[in-house]
């Protein structure tokens, strides 16, 4: 359980996805990780993260691709992109699909960690999870936050 919250991780590389965990475990933050835009996905459904950090180079799709549960759900998850990619052929796109923040890779643990908590900062603490039918969920406001806390 955390008091920072819950940080979804989806990237490929699992040396890079390993040490993410352990730096953000590490500051507080309670991390659940996928390596691909399937897990991805079903993790941004079951696991309620508070902020997203997200590769665009998945073996099996484009980053973004996970960004659709969100907006299909109406859900207000900050993104942050970590990526190896200029981020010029990409800042667009990711923009329309929701992306808030970019880091490009390789990223020293200071500025991971001051985007980090700059995205919760300027995020609605005061959000919490609640499943709906179908595998869907609902993203709404609850004043009751801290008996939310995972």
């Amino acid at each position: 359980m955390s008091a920072l919250g819950r940080i979804l991780i989806i990237e490929d590389d699992a040396l890079i996805r390993r040490g993410l965990c352990e730096s953000l475990g590490a500051a507080g933050f309670d991390t659940v990780a996928a390596q691909d835009v399937a897990g991805g996905r079903q993790q941004a459904r079951w696991a309620h993260p508070d902020l997203i950090i997200l590769d665009l180079g998945l073996p099996d799709g484009n980053g973004l691709d996970v960004l659709e549960v969100l907006a299909e759900s109406g859900a207000l998850v900050p993104v942050l992109v970590l990526t190896g990619l200029d981020a010029s052929d990409v800042k667009m796109p990711a923009l329309r699909s929701g992306v808030q923040e970019f880091l490009k890779k390789p990223v020293r643990e200071p500025a991971l960690l001051h985007a980090v908590a700059k995205l919760l900062a300027t995020s609605d603490a005061t959000r919490s999870w609640s499943p709906r039918g179908s595998g869907t969920f609902d993203w709404r406001t609850d004043s009751g936050y801290g008996t939310h806390r995972r």
